[in-house]
């Protein structure tokens, strides 16, 4: 009962880790490894032997008995440690311990390795989202100059047959006996503007002028441009950014991709 009511004011301080067990079962089995009573015979006792000891534990204070605790019955020759039955899983526990924060080491390894790797996606996605609208535009001009040197080629050649002007990568045309630009080449100022469909959503810097960009959109279509201030798996952006629904789209499904790894 005496011990039971002190144990409380005992409760382990250090972590269980192999290292720290080890420090505490030779603590432990220091002062009990001491040959002990009068005759200094009594080995592997924890508490107070009185006289020889010879009684035991018996809990009796008075002479030749003990309020102890005797872990081996008798000494092996000059064995300083002795192997108690508990000692096995004692340190058991703390192998397995090891092995948890190990895997716990490597958990947080893997959180910063993701970590870094959605900060670096969420970089390129938002340079790509900038450079998109440069790049979209740049490619009617260039089928625009292409479709017109095609066009003016064909109209310099006149007094032409129909064969000469098949080789010449034209169609005939028969009544001015001349040649003239295939069907489907010639360009035009309606062409080029429905080829610029793309709109630069990342010159907007408020939500207000990024959603504006919706406006006419019908609800069953995709949206034009999206604001954007909170990433799933990342949390709430520093800087919030106006992007495209085709960037939207690509960055949540990276970020759903990187959340199952």
């Amino acid at each position: 009962r005496p011990l039971l009511a002190n144990c409380p004011s005992h409760a382990p301080t250090m972590q269980l880790w192999t290292t720290n067990m080890d420090t505490a079962l030779s603590q432990f089995l220091a002062p009990i490894s001491k040959k002990q009573g009068s005759s200094n015979k009594k080995q592997y006792f924890l508490g107070t032997l009185d006289g020889t000891g010879d009684s035991g534990c018996d809990g009796d204070g008075t002479t030749n008995h003990g309020i102890c605790v005797q872990y081996n019955a008798k000494a092996d020759g000059d064995t300083v440690h002795p192997e108690i039955d508990w000692m096995s899983p004692a340190r058991k526990a703390a192998e397995a311990a090891d092995k948890v924060a190990e895997r716990n080491k490597r958990v947080e390894q893997l959180e910063m390795e993701l970590w870094i790797l959605n900060t670096t996606l969420g970089a390129q996605i938002h340079h790509k989202a900038s450079d998109s609208g440069t790049s979209d535009r740049s490619t009617p001009t260039t089928q625009n100059q292409a479709a017109n040197k095609s066009e003016n080629n064909c109209n310099k050649h006149t007094n032409k047959t129909a064969d000469e002007c098949t080789k010449l990568g034209c169609d005939h045309d028969a009544e001015n006996k001349k040649c003239k630009p295939k069907a489907g080449t010639e360009s035009t100022a309606a062409g080029a503007g429905q080829t610029i469909s793309e709109v630069d959503c990342s010159k907007h810097q408020a939500q207000q002028a990024c959603e504006a960009e919706n406006k006419g959109v019908k609800p069953v279509k995709k949206a034009v441009c999206g604001w954007i201030d909170f990433v799933d798996g990342t949390g709430k952006l520093p800087k919030p950014e106006c992007c495209s629904s085709s960037i939207l789209v690509n960055k949540n499904l990276v970020l759903s991709m990187l959340l199952l790894l």
